[in-house]
């Protein structure tokens, strides 16, 4: 079975198995597939420099846990989508501050749209985030972001 995500994410269930997605560029001209079209990466016991996301656990304030999407360049994490039963919302990191943005879709049908959260929710800010898997070298992309929108890095 060719595992492939156009448009969408994986669904959860395939994140277990397959932590590590990345995009598959090489088949865009395949039918139904395009520049947004997922596919498992290659390699699935750390996370490489060519991996385009990655799958995390995150720990809200309240004490919630749920899966995550980790989006990462050359690991460095830059965005995560966050599976919330069958919706999710999208956290952005705005580079030239570095501080992570909540991400309005306005250009989508109201009900189209990803839960829109905010910093002053108590029960999510501070958000601790953690891959799955390690890097290369052995260590966990870990951080916290704080209601402030800035991020910690974590041990």
């Amino acid at each position: 079975m060719k595992l492939r995500f156009t448009g969408e994410n994986p669904p959860l269930q395939y994140l277990e198995q397959f932590p590590n997605w990345s995009n598959a560029y090489d088949e865009e001209d395949e039918d139904d597939q395009d520049e947004t079209t997922l596919k498992p990466h290659e390699e699935q016991h750390f996370i490489d420099d060519d991996v385009s996301f990655t799958a995390a656990d995150l720990t809200f304030a309240d004490g919630a846990k749920q899966v995550a999407l980790l989006e990462v360049i050359a690991c460095v994490p830059c965005a995560i989508d966050v599976y919330d039963k069958d919706d999710f919302y999208l956290r952005n990191r705005n580079y030239p501050t570095e501080r992570w943005e909540t991400m309005r879709q306005d250009w989508l049908p109201e009900d189209e749209r990803r839960k829109e959260v905010s910093f002053d929710d108590a029960s999510i800010f501070p958000l601790q985030v953690r891959s799955r898997l390690s890097r290369e070298k052995g260590e966990h992309i870990h951080f916290q972001i704080e209601a402030n929108g800035f991020a910690t890095k974590l041990g």
